[in-house]
Formats: C-alpha cells, sequence, structure tokens
C-alpha cells in the first residue's frame, strides 16, 4: 500500500519525512516539514475515526491549545483521509525530553 507523503492543512502543504515516529492505541504518528520552509517542523498524526475521534481532535483544535502553549503538541488542524473513516490532524513539534524523562 502505497504511504501518504504530502498533505495540506488550511493551505498550508507539508511533507511526511518520518513515518512511523510513534505509534499510540489511536494512531500512527509522523514527523513532518513545510514545504515552503524546511526549517519548520511539525506532527501529523493518522488516525481512525472511531468513536467521535475527529469530533474531539476538532474539539481541541476549537480551544487553540496549539496556539496557546507553544510546548504543547496539541492538534491545530485536520484533513481528510484517502480513506473512508480515516483523518489526519496537525500537531506543533516540540524539541525536548519525553515525559518520563
Amino acid at each position: 500500500m502505497r504511504r501518504v507523503r504530502n498533505l495540506s492543512f488550511a493551505g498550508n502543504a507539508f511533507e511526511i519525512i518520518e513515518h512511523d515516529l510513534g505509534k499510540g492505541g489511536q494512531g500512527l504518528v509522523h514527523k513532518a516539514r513545510r514545504r515552503d520552509d524546511a526549517s519548520k517542523f511539525a506532527i501529523i498524526k493518522e488516525m481512525q475515526d472511531d468513536n467521535g475521534a475527529r469530533r474531539r481532535v476538532e474539539y481541541l483544535i476549537d480551544q487553540r491549545l496549539g496556539f496557546d502553549q507553544p510546548l504543547l503538541s496539541a492538534p491545530i488542524a485536520c484533513a481528510d483521509g484517502r480513506k473512508r473513516g480515516q483523518f489526519f490532524y496537525l500537531a506543533t513539534f516540540c524539541e525536548g525530553v519525553s515525559v518520563d524523562s
């Protein structure tokens, strides 16, 4: 199966540069960069809309946590996936150590 390589969120194009950076119970996490500025990195999470997941993510986007909290990797935009029930969300990429550290 061909993997998604490029996605657009609110008119901004991103290229996935590292697939499967992380995997959790909700979906896959990929590292990406803006196509028009390679110095700007982001996280793209690939999810299935099970049990209202997209609705919950859109609620977080509406709260603007990803804009107001620069050290929190919160969702800032959504995009539809190629498969039914699949979607992606864009989040800020935060350098640093894991919470466990």
